[in-house]
């Protein structure tokens, strides 16, 4: 694959895992759950499926209450 492909489908996954801002940043500059995100990114498996093992157990839970 051209480089300049590999590129833009790397902006592209890092777009949709939400990290697009951070495509120049070092590893130890991610958070936690910023790394399962570049994590999910390199598996470049297309968004319908993704069959994940205990995918956000470092990730904190979500109540859904802001009080």
């Amino acid at each position: 694959m051209p480089k300049g492909e590999r590129a833009v489908r790397a902006a592209d996954y890092l777009g949709l895992v939400g990290l697009g801002d951070f495509a120049q940043a070092y590893p130890q500059e991610l958070s936690g759950g910023m790394r399962q995100r570049a994590a999910i990114a390199r598996c470049r498996i297309p968004p319908d499926v993704l069959l994940m093992e205990e995918p956000f157990e470092a990730l904190d839970a979500y109540s859904g209450d802001d009080g």
